[in-house]
């Protein structure tokens, strides 16, 4: 069988891949691929369970020898589903070569709008965008904010202002002979607003802003990509006036070429656009990157003369998400109990996008349901939506799994109570959210918090793996369920982090494991298990020590399926008085 007879589903987020599912055209599944941690590092920690749920599922009916055909329907059923539980990832199904070939002239009747592509291939996803390319031929910006509309980024409009200066008063740069400033990177986690600040840029020199995603530049056939960057660098060369190139998820091409994901195809890529960059018909022309993962970021593309400027885009601190709050909230109509400066503070180490929504969502939520004004109410539902999710009160399931999962949630609730003071429980619950059987939902008492001591750091490992102390603990370790999967993915982060990236322990000290090396891998690997087994010991005790505290919220829990942070102090200021252990 050759490669073109085969057909392709891909899972992925911002263009990098989870997993595959490769069919042949028998439809029969041919291979699942390894899920990819490093990508799913990404997304958040409450929708990796989910991910992780689905994909064994996938994998099992390929494990499942009794199953000779894979039912391609039931596959994009549980991929579709997958989408839709976890809106940061993509599910993509590619045809066979051969018939993704013959869809060219219909691709092409599509970008004119003469022809209805999606109804005649309603599974296939064209990686063109028709009102994009359209809009970029207008020669128009889709925007006309400027920095006066961008709120926070003190730091990073001081630095850009600079740029502003440059193209303002080019005649005075030119006495002074000093070399212009022809590119910068972005770089900051997603949702930070760096396409944001980049429209901004653009208005504020009137130039023309031209976006391009990767998907826009990479292709499939050899020597596509390098005629994409030409091209459009040539475009930008041929309009008239200033042009700001916006280019996101740089780390695709720019790769570091040491990497063993990079390819001699990659590397061409790479080239043509340090070739473009480096031509001497550029003067026009103001080239912005963005990326996630600087560290991944070749050194011949990050030189000076080619970047001249890194400028890191974080995370919005206090003011900045009040200032969008604000914003958003400014022409409607808010209750007088709505307190901006709570909502901000529960917002900590959100992005700016999670804010925007946040902010949306209450007004939708009061909206729908007939209020005049939006209530303080409206903005924290709508906040808890997007962090846990909705929970689905018509799922039903067994009722010993029913209080594995409630004495799971109070393991966490008590060890975040009673060892991790620094943050304060605002939620429990034990009514399914997607992947989710219950959820503990913490926040920290500080307003922004940016750094851990050791001792925090091992404080929120025995947290972590506080449910499933319990339910070991409660249940014996027969009754053990893998619903603490992610706990044990993030608690392996955090243990690996004190030793391999933080240099905090004594032992194994300040040494970083280099790739490869697969001697210190080792001992820093041991050095983790050390770790996460006395941090697990410390949790069971925890457990056992208050084990009647931990059965009696359990039964409430069990009765009333939610409580929140006021009926949970309540709970503890009872139990307390009935002389129920409190260590």
């Amino acid at each position: 069988m050759n490669r073109d007879d085969k057909s392709r589903y891909e899972i992925t987020i911002k263009g990098e891949n989870l997993f595959t599912i490769i069919l042949n055209d028998n439809e029969s599944i041919e291979e699942v691929t390894k899920l990819d941690f490093e990508v799913i590092r990404n997304i958040d920690i409450e929708n990796r369970q989910i991910i992780t749920q689905y994909y064994h599922n996938l994998k099992s009916i390929v494990n499942n020898k009794k199953m000779v055909e894979a039912d391609k329907k039931f596959i994009e059923f549980l991929l579709t589903e997958l989408t839709i539980l976890v809106p940061s990832i993509e599910f993509k199904y590619y045809d066979s070569i051969i018939k993704i070939d013959k869809m060219a002239n219909d691709i092409e009747k599509y970008l004119h709008e003469d022809f209805d592509i999606i109804g005649k291939y309603p599974n296939v996803i064209v990686n063109t965008n028709r009102k994009q390319k359209q809009e970029s031929q207008k020669n128009k910006n889709l925007s006309n904010h400027k920095f006066k509309d961008v709120v926070g980024m003190d730091k990073v409009k001081d630095k850009l202002y600079d740029i502003i200066d440059q193209f303002k008063n080019e005649e005075k740069y030119k006495a002074w002979h000093i070399k212009p400033i022809r590119a910068i990177l972005l770089y900051g986690s997603p949702g930070t607003g760096k396409t944001y600040i980049s429209e901004a840029l653009a208005n504020e020199i009137d130039a023309t802003f031209i976006q391009k995603n990767i998907s826009d530049i990479l292709q499939k056939y050899i020597g596509e990509s390098e005629k994409q960057i030409k091209n459009l660098f040539e475009d930008a060369r041929e309009r008239e006036g200033k042009t700001v190139i916006f280019i996101d998820e740089i780390d695709s091409i720019a790769k570091k070429r040491n990497s063993s994901e990079t390819s001699e195809a990659r590397n061409s890529v790479l080239n043509e656009l340090l070739s473009q960059m480096s031509s001497q018909n550029n003067e026009k022309i103001f080239l912005i990157f963005a990326t996630n993962a600087l560290n991944l970021l070749d050194s011949a593309f990050l030189r000076s003369g080619r970047v001249d400027f890194k400028i890191e885009v974080p995370l919005p601190d206090f003011n900045a998400r009040k200032g969008i709050l604000e914003l958003y909230s400014n022409k409607r109509p808010l209750s007088e109990d709505v307190d901006l400066d709570e909502i901000a503070k529960d917002l900590s180490g959100r992005n700016c996008a999670d804010v925007e929504l946040v902010a949306n969502e209450a007004a939708r939520r009061a909206l729908k349901t007939g209020k005049e004004y939006i209530e303080q109410i409206d903005f924290k539902e709508a906040f808890e939506e997007q962090v846990v999710g909705v929970p689905d009160k018509d799922r039903n399931f067994e009722e010993l799994e029913r209080k594995i999962t409630a004495v799971h949630e109070v393991g966490h609730l008590l060890a975040n109570r009673l060892v991790c003071t620094h943050s304060t429980v605002k939620r429990i619950s034990i009514l399914p959210r997607g992947g989710m059987l219950g959820f503990v939902h913490s926040e920290d008492n500080s307003i922004d918090k940016y750094n851990s001591t050791k001792q925090e750091m091992l404080n929120e490992l025995v947290s972590t793996l506080a449910g499933r102390a319990a339910e070991e603990v409660v249940f014996g370790k027969e009754n053990i369920t893998t619903g603490a999967s992610s706990d044990i993915y993030s608690a392996n982060r955090y243990a690996r982090d004190i030793v391999t990236k933080y240099g905090m322990d004594d032992e194994f000290g300040l040494i970083i494991p280099y790739e490869k090396d697969v001697i210190t891998e080792a001992k820093a690997t041991k050095k983790v298990k050390e770790i996460l087994d006395e941090s697990y010991k410390l949790a069971k005790q925890l457990i056992a020590d208050n084990i009647d505290l931990v059965n009696n919220i359990a039964d409430v829990l069990l009765d009333r399926e939610e409580l929140d942070e006021d009926e949970i102090n309540n709970l503890f200021s009872m139990l307390k008085n009935k002389n129920i252990n409190l260590n």
